[in-house]
């Protein structure tokens, strides 16, 4: 406890002198010595009912112009605090040797300053702001912005502000307010642990101004925007928005129920890590790019995004690129996690444009994955060969398309870059080189479309050998081709697509390419294809082509029918049950067995043993006898895995 006497001061006659005579023998000081002071000795009440506006502006201009101390802490005890006019913090010198304030309230919930009778301006506004801080208290109702840093017409850049633990919420239902943070030019800036909810425009908004090393962590930006008016339950804003930002980071902060959870245009060297976002009318992600504003060349790690596009508006769920002109707007989502999207048919993400590119390194992918439109592009890499395809393969088939990719990976569209296609005789093991073709592919695009090239293969033999699978490979575009009977609209066709899209399905009518809404699509999904029924009927000899929308792999044997499986013969003696075999199955089924010429029943006739080794035994359930001709028979069927190397890159 301090010692000395306390002295009697009169508040009314100088207030600045008396919380010095205080300070002085109470040792109530700030931050690095500066004043203290107690907005409630300034006629601040906190009742709810009286106008607190000048006691709480009297209280943050007493600490101006402090030459003695770099910090004052202004103490918002708990409390409801009305007011009808701008809180300001005014920096006049803006330097780092006087005024910077602290406003410190008592807690989130517990210090509330309610602005719903202000008639202009934003709740609080720092101006020249340097060193300036706000915690642990709630802005309700601005008439505009809830918290503002005010660059002065772009000329006095706001610098080392930070605020902690504030909360700024709007009113839907009163029709007022803006963004509830809104950051002019500033720089070395810090939120954190802060809320932006049901505010007008967006919840944390960075302008059109440049920003540097701000720091954004743990905020939660929810509800914001107005309800979208074709569709009320929908709100029209971003949780966080941002113009222009360069050298900053986006570290774990949620984002909820806004239009977009992070709006992001003209950022470079920006950061975003661990971030989320849920249940949002559109993109978790959405960086636009065009050249009016610049554009965006920024980078994410693990964010996680589930339950968005909401509206169903052909967004995606988790990051939407779009660029309106070919200006590059570049964007890399490393280790991305996407859930659930909040509508059918939505794609996890989506490059929108021609300057749109997004490359996207091991994603978790679970919905329709990776597209592009309008010539935009995407890359997705895996630090590891990702299997994204596996499919049986009989030797008597001449060749088979390669369709029905893993959505999860993004992989069913067009697509080019490097490939491993991994064929497995199914008489060998499926691991290791024995029995193994190895295919590298490169697939480009040229003027004559999608390409394929062999660049490099392992294991292989000439011709199509029983142990070593050969193949040559194509693209092609999968298409049923009809001519019409007169009123015909029922078409089918035998390929497996993935959504009714335009760039999916496409239907010709004497060559003429029909619009999406000319015609609806059965079967989405279904590997053997589906209807696509015309709004129109056709007329007589019209004719109809369904084709793929995009170009398809297809494996074609180096000859038509594979050698023959491999097989042991052996003449039995009296009462033999067990029988050797030579030669590697993986399963017992992949075993026949002919005693005599008629094929025995796996498990009622014999059992297998050895299954995934160089060989093993069938044992008879009934001895053989004396001179039996027993034959044991291996499949020779190939089984193809498809693995990704240096990614899939995906065009429209």
């Amino acid at each position: 406890m301090p010692t000395g006497s306390i002295q009697t001061v009169s508040l009314a006659d100088n207030v600045n002198a008396a919380f010095d005579k205080i300070n002085e023998n109470f040792g109530l000081v700030g931050p690095d010595g500066g004043a203290f002071v107690n907005v409630t000795a300034f006629g601040a009440v906190g009742d709810n009912i009286n106008d607190d506006t000048t006691g709480l502006q009297a209280s943050i201009t007493s600490t101006y112009g402090n030459l003695n101390t770099t910090g004052n802490l202004i103490n918002i005890p708990r409390g409801e605090y009305k007011i009808s006019a701008t809180l300001q913090i005014y920096n006049s010198a803006q330097t780092y040797e006087v005024d910077n304030i602290t406003l410190q309230g008592a807690g989130r919930q517990s210090s509330v300053i309610n602005a719903e009778d202000s008639t202009s301006g934003p709740g609080i506004e720092l101006v020249h702001s340097i060193f300036n801080n706000i915690t642990d208290l709630t802005v309700l109702n601005a008439f505009t912005t809830g918290i503002n840093i005010d660059a002065v017409s772009n000329t006095s850049p706001g610098q080392r502000t930070n605020f902690e633990r504030v909360q700024v919420k709007g009113n839907h239902a009163i029709d007022r307010g803006s963004d509830g943070f809104a950051f002019e030019r500033s720089y070395l800036c810090r939120v954190s642990q802060c809320n932006a909810e049901e505010n007008k425009r967006n919840g944390f908004y960075h302008n059109f101004q440049i920003h540097t090393s701000w720091l954004l962590e743990n905020n939660y930006g929810r509800l914001n925007g107005t309800p979208d008016p074709a569709a009320p339950t929908f709100y029209t804003c971003a949780g966080f928005k941002s113009d222009f930002n360069v050298y900053s980071a986006y570290i774990a902060n949620a984002a909820d129920e806004n239009r977009y959870g992070y709006h992001i245009l003209g950022n470079r060297g920006v950061t975003f890590i661990s971030n989320g976002a849920e249940f949002n009318a559109r993109s978790g992600f959405f960086f636009e790019g065009a050249s009016n504003y610049e554009i965006n060349w920024v980078s994410g790690i693990g964010n996680t995004c589930g339950g968005n596009n909401t509206q169903g508006n052909g967004f995606a769920n988790h990051t939407h690129v779009t660029s309106y002109d070919d200006r590059e707007n570049f964007v890399v989502q490393r280790q991305p996690v996407s859930f659930a999207a909040g509508t059918d048919g939505t794609y996890d993400f989506i490059a929108s444009g021609q300057g749109a590119k997004l490359v996207i390194e091991d994603p978790l992918m679970t919905n329709l994955g990776a597209r592009s439109f309008d010539s935009g592009y995407i890359q997705t890499n895996y630090t590891a060969p990702k299997l994204v395809y596996a499919c049986a393969f009989e030797p008597t088939q001449a060749a088979k398309i390669l369709t029905g990719l893993n959505i999860g990976q993004g992989t069913f569209n067009d697509f080019s870059g490097e490939l491993l296609v991994i064929a497995h005789n199914a008489e060998f093991a499926e691991t290791g080189v024995n029995g193994t073709a190895t295919h590298k592919l490169l697939i480009g695009r040229s003027v004559a479309g999608l390409q394929v090239v062999e660049i490099a293969s392992l294991g292989l033999t000439a011709g199509n050998n029983s142990n070593f699978p050969s193949f040559t490979y194509s693209m092609t575009t999968p298409a049923n081709s009809y001519t019409a009977t007169s009123g015909q609209t029922v078409f089918p066709y035998t390929f497996t697509t993935y959504t009714d899209s335009i760039n999916e399905i496409k239907v010709t009518i004497n060559s003429v390419l029909q619009p999406s809404s000319a015609y609806t699509v059965d079967g989405i999904g279904v590997a053997g294809g589906g209807n696509v029924t015309l709004n129109t009927p056709a007329t007589v000899s019209d004719a109809v082509v369904i084709s793929h929308g995009s170009a398809q792999l297809e494996a074609t044997p180096v000859s038509a029918t594979a050698s023959a499986p491999p097989s042991d013969s052996i003449t039995a003696t009296s009462g033999q049950t067990v029988l050797p075999y030579t030669f590697l199955a993986n399963s017992a089924s992949d075993i026949k067995v002919t005693q005599n010429g008629t094929l025995l029943a796996l498990t009622t006739d014999y059992t297998v043993d050895g299954l995934g080794t160089a060989g093993g035994n069938v044992t008879l359930v009934s001895g053989a006898t004396t001179g039996d001709a027993i034959v044991i028979t291996g499949s020779s069927y190939f089984w193809f895995s498809l693995e990704k190397v240096a990614g899939n890159f995906i065009f429209a």
